[in-house]
């Protein structure tokens, strides 16, 4: 039994999933290895976000001890992010799930020619991979269907 911020888990693997129950809290985390990020910064690089959400993702991961936050007393106000020593442990873990999503995609990502040619999609690590690519239009709402990154964006 594990006990963490007022909560049980039966074992690490419960919690990991509980930890990363969302895509943005990887995405933050791989931005902030390479260095420190102001709020503003994070909003434009994970952008369509709203500052609502980018905010309590970063409070969960900043109680969760892998985002340190510091506020200077300036006006205007100005933040800084940066991941804590445990956040920088992620670096490894997260780089091996980027090597299989690009390994995958490179496998099974492909645009199919009239003559059944495959053509594989060049993947690099900012590429948009097609998840679901089955409707034009989403059967409920008069929308174009969403394109998935390799974070499920």
């Amino acid at each position: 039994m594990i006990e963490l911020n007022d909560k049980s888990y039966d074992s690490s693997e419960e919690l990991f999933f509980e930890i990363f129950n969302d895509r943005l809290k990887l995405q933050i985390i791989w931005l902030l290895q390479k260095n420190t990020m102001r709020f503003k910064e994070l909003s434009s690089a994970l952008s369509p976000i709203t500052n609502k959400t980018l905010s309590s993702k970063l409070k969960e991961l900043e109680a969760l001890h892998l985002v340190t936050r510091k506020s200077y007393g300036e006006v205007p106000p100005r933040v800084d992010y940066s991941l804590s020593v445990h956040g920088k442990y992620l670096r490894p873990v997260i780089e091996e799930i980027l090597s299989w999503s690009n390994k995958y995609a490179k496998d099974f990502a492909s645009v199919e020619q009239e003559n059944k040619n495959k053509i594989p999609i060049k993947v690099t690590e900012k590429s948009y991979v097609p998840v679901r690519n089955h409707l034009e239009k989403s059967e409920k709402l008069d929308r174009p269907a969403k394109r998935w990154s390799i974070f499920g964006r």
